[in-house]
């Protein structure tokens, strides 16, 4: 049967397939992803975003024959993908050996139970109104996800990230909440469609460009073999300044935050964590104060005259706010307990 369409269906359609090539230029770099999470996060990504402009074209239902399932599955599976890419793209270094193994198994079993519910029954099961909540949960959870570690957080372009994650995820939020409470005349007006696609189409092809620019910038420093070195405390003021502040113990303090250090060194905070990212290598403030705390509750935790004192007790006065959290880090640093470690003494 044929296809008849109008002149703003046809250039919605081009916006459509641009938008898509685009997409799959960036498929193809995301295979240049140092990460294999972060290759196959960023393709699933990509697939529903290809999904969602398929199947939202201005042409009925009844002309996708079978294809038109798998792309209502993976269109519903955006929040998951929208989750899985962000949680990849923050915490780059964390293998698949430590995401939690309930949470693999919860969203195994999800996935297999979406796509026989997309793939062989009916589409207006209670399960697709359900799929609906169960995103806007996710939604929230990469909201929060993009928020909790953006003070915590030293590298400028993940700050970055995590604020267009935040504003992408409240503005989608936005959109879903629209586009359900709208009526149907505006929803299949062709104007919508027309200013939907060409949307995607800009942004994308932002994406694309933002990342073919990135790669080229790369791949010049890379052939000119640029090597960074550590930068020496001896011509650095603001490092020498920082060590002195550290030896002096102002590590204790609780409640410290990159701002408060910043503060008592005079600087500004961008250059402070800028200092502590490129010259000492850590990635996030509080891995920089656990490389002076940890090591220091160690000592303590060794010494004879601390053997009554409570593991509570030292960790508050080593400026932790709470023993979960002292727990948490120098479980991650020492990989045995506070508690075991003192045992062994």
């Amino acid at each position: 049967m044929m296809i008849s369409l109008s002149s703003d269906q046809i250039v919605d359609l081009f916006f459509r397939f641009a938008a898509v090539g685009q997409l799959l230029l960036l498929a193809i770099l995301a295979f240049k992803q140092t990460s294999v999470l972060q290759r196959y996060a960023q393709s699933f990504l990509i697939v529903t975003a290809i999904s969602y402009l398929l199947l939202t074209a201005p042409i009925e239902d009844h002309h996708y024959g079978l294809l038109r399932r798998p792309l209502l599955l993976f269109t519903d599976l955006s929040a998951t993908a929208i989750l899985l890419f962000a949680y990849t793209q923050l915490k780059p270094d964390l293998p698949f050996s430590h995401y939690p193994k309930w949470a693999i198994w919860l969203l195994g079993l999800w996935s297999v139970l979406m796509c026989y519910f997309f793939l062989f029954t009916t589409a207006n099961h209670p399960l697709h109104d359900i799929n609906h909540a169960v995103g806007l949960i996710l939604l929230m959870i990469t909201l929060f996800l993009g928020i909790s570690g953006y003070q915590d957080d030293l590298i400028d372009a993940r700050r970055k990230f995590r604020l267009i994650l935040v504003i992408g995820c409240a503005l989608y939020m936005g959109i879903l909440t629209v586009f359900e409470l709208s009526i149907s005349s505006i929803k299949d007006h062709w104007l919508f469609s027309l200013c939907n696609s060409a949307s995607v189409l800009a942004a994308t092809s932002f994406a694309a460009f933002r990342i073919v620019k990135r790669t080229e910038i790369a791949a010049e420093l890379s052939q000119k073999e640029i090597k960074l070195t550590p930068t020496s405390s001896a011509r650095n003021p603001m490092l020498s300044a920082l060590q002195a502040l550290m030896d002096a113990e102002f590590y204790t303090r609780s409640n410290l935050t990159i701002a408060l250090l910043a503060q008592e060194l005079g600087v500004p905070q961008h250059q402070l964590r800028q200092l502590i990212n490129q010259s000492l290598g850590y990635s996030n403030f509080s891995h920089f104060l656990n490389s002076y705390r940890i090591p220091a509750i160690c000592a303590q935790l060794q010494d004879p005259k601390f053997r009554q004192t409570p593991i509570l007790t030292l960790a508050l006065n080593m400026g932790y706010g709470s023993i979960a959290s002292f727990n948490r880090a120098f479980k991650q640093q020492m990989k045995i307990t506070p508690t075991e470690f003192r045992d062994q003494f």
